[in-house]
């Protein structure tokens, strides 16, 4: 397993992880504990980001017929537990088949049509949409940062 290291801020987060083909699965971080005063706002942003990788999550979904059930268990329970949170799941480079899928299973409506982005042509379109679409949606959070803190 390899290691991984960050700075969200102030504190330094490390911790192992692994890949396995187009995913990379990560343990519990370990965390430096300063209480940093400068910049303002530097502990509320490194909280969001570490609270933002955390909770993030990949799907893929293939399947030429169908999605598999155990895959979209995972999702509606995933989009279900976000939403109760006060936040949301994007699904991207979803193709035609897959989005009626969560339109008959019922877990559109929980993740929102707003937050599926359908497969587009050129590597990456339907990726930009979201993250266009996620940084709108964070910015109007109350906890929300300055464009210009990163």
């Amino acid at each position: 397993m390899a290691s991984l290291k960050g700075n969200a801020g102030c504190n330094d987060s490390f911790g192992p992880y692994e890949t396995n083909d187009n995913a990379i699965s990560m343990d519990p971080f370990g965390s430096t504990r300063k209480a940093c005063q400068e910049p303002e706002g530097v502990m509320e942003q490194e909280t969001l980001c570490l609270q933002a990788l955390e909770s993030a999550a990949s799907y893929r979904i293939d399947g030429r017929e169908g999605a598999p059930s155990t895959g979209l268990t995972f999702v509606k329970r995933d989009a279900q537990e976000l939403k109760e949170a006060g936040n949301l799941l994007m699904l991207t480079g979803v193709q035609p088949h897959v989005i009626d899928i969560l339109k008959r299973s019922g877990i559109m409506d929980i993740i929102g049509e707003e937050n599926v982005f359908p497969a587009q042509p050129g590597y990456g379109a339907s990726d930009d949409a979201a993250l266009e679409a996620a940084e709108a949606w964070i910015a109007k959070q109350p906890n929300s940062q300055p464009d210009n803190v990163s």
